[in-house]
């Protein structure tokens, strides 16, 4: 069976990757299925400066702290996905899809978009490529002096069933806006149907 004929309309990820996608860590494919749940902590920080503090406010970033608690439930809708976190008191809710070979991600009218790499842990690298503001069906590209600059990476954690998350956002001229970093545990049974493995028993080295 092909490669295309094992994974759905609904796996972004996947389809994004292609054959590397099986090199993928499996704590780290279950963190990026169409449909799962997690839960876990952060710790969010914000700039140092007064404009870094103030544009993260103004973005809708979630307020700084140590062990921050943190949902995160991930549906299908259509060919995207909707990615619904929870930072404390804070919901943040995006929307992914695919296009022109990048995953874009929405939010606020701003697309962000991102290729992949993989590290030898079988981490997945978030490299930004380029921003867009996006109106509607229409996609205008955003010059790169006043793009906001994202980086992230998602590699496997302690536990079988963990993986550990570090995000940063940037802005021209006034540095880092934000930035969260921590552990997600997925959903027992779907890390289990993600992985074809007990969630309770390591993977085999």
């Amino acid at each position: 069976m092909s490669f295309s004929a094992r994974v759905t309309a609904l796996e972004l990820y996947p389809r994004l990757i292609g054959e590397a996608w099986a090199r993928v860590a499996p704590q780290v494919r279950a963190m990026h299925s169409a449909e799962l749940r997690a839960e876990g902590t952060m710790t969010i920080t914000h700039g140092r400066s007064a404009a870094a503090r103030w544009l993260a406010r103004r973005s809708g970033a979630p307020d700084p702290g140590e062990r921050v608690p943190v949902s995160l439930h991930v549906t299908a809708d259509g060919e995207r996905q909707r990615w619904s976190r929870r930072y404390g008191e804070r919901d943040v809710t995006t929307l992914q899809l695919a296009r022109a070979g990048c995953m874009v991600e929405v939010y606020r009218g701003l697309g962000v978009h991102f290729r992949f790499e993989l590290d030898r842990e079988g981490a997945l690298i978030y490299r930004q490529t380029r921003a867009t503001l996006e109106l509607g069906p229409i996609s205008l590209p955003l010059p790169a002096c006043v793009a906001p600059r994202a980086r992230g990476r998602v590699a496997p954690g302690a536990s079988p069933d963990s993986a550990e998350v570090d995000v940063s956002v940037a802005a021209p001229l006034v540095g880092m806006l934000v930035s969260y970093r921590g552990t997600m545990r997925v959903e027992a049974a779907r890390l289990s149907a993600r992985t074809g493995s007990s969630p309770s028993r390591p993977p085999r080295a």
